[in-house]
């Protein structure tokens, strides 16, 4: 998801690589990564592989909420749209990550 090529995603998945793995430094998945950086083409193809967009790393954070926290709004509103991802639902209740979101998505 790094290069963000929709076509080796799709040639990694049917070879069975699978979306769902976190990496073992910092415990992100692949959405998580590509969340991130706002590749929104990645994001998509990792959605139509079945990637969880409720997957948290081991500091809790989520696809979602790396998009928002690197300004990758595209790639946050995309995560909303393709799975109606719910802030709430997420576990994201501390008051700054809530704050920020709301900023960061009224700018």
């Amino acid at each position: 998801a790094l290069g963000g090529s929709p076509a080796v995603i799709e040639a990694l998945v049917s070879r069975g690589a699978r979306v769902n793995d976190a990496e073992p430094v910092r415990g992100q998945t692949a959405l998580m990564w590509a969340a991130g950086r706002g590749n929104v083409a990645a994001v998509d193809a990792l959605l139509d592989a079945g990637a969880d967009v409720g997957a948290a790393s081991p500091g809790g954070f989520t696809a979602f909420l790396f998009a928002v926290l690197n300004d990758r709004i595209v790639a946050a509103e995309r995560l909303l749209a393709r799975r109606g991802l719910d802030w709430i639902a997420t576990g994201h209740t501390r008051t700054d990550q809530a704050e920020t979101l709301i900023y960061r998505l009224s700018v």
